[in-house]
This record gives structure tokens, C-alpha cells and sequence, in this order.
């Protein structure tokens, strides 16, 4: 059997991503127009930063894989 634990977690990925995405997108509306180097920071650290929310959910995730996995 296919884990269930693989299918919740896309459907917490991309609900997550649509509404980091959402606020990212809102943040940097509301900046007035900064310097080039300040918005490549900005997105940068944006495109980085999503994932640190999700490393419990990948922990959850790939525990699952171990203990659905058959001992030899």
C-alpha cells in the first residue's frame, strides 16, 4: 500500500505555497521602490525561507517511509 502520509503532505505543500506565495507577493507590494540590490536580497531570502517551515512535515513524511518499509 502506497503511504497516505506522501498524499497529505502534497496537499500541505501546496495550500503552503499558495499562501507563502500570496504573502511574499503582498510584502513586496507595500515596498516602495527600493534599490535593485535590496529586492535581490528580498527574493532571495524569500526563495529560500519557504522550506523551513516544511522540515517537520518532510520529517513526518520520511518516518513514515521507514516504518512502513518491511524488516528483512
Amino acid at each position: 500500500m502506497r503511504n497516505p502520509r506522501k498524499l497529505v503532505f502534497a496537499f500541505i505543500m501546496v495550500f503552503y505555497l499558495m499562501i507563502y506565495s500570496l504573502v511574499v507577493a503582498a510584502i513586496y507590494s507595500n515596498m516602495e521602490r527600493w534599490p535593485l540590490w535590496a529586492e535581490l536580497i528580498f527574493f532571495i531570502a524569500a526563495g529560500i525561507a519557504w522550506v523551513f517551515p516544511l522540515k517537520p512535515v518532510l520529517r513526518w513524511v520520511s518516518r513514515g517511509d521507514s516504518q512502513d518499509s518491511p524488516r528483512s
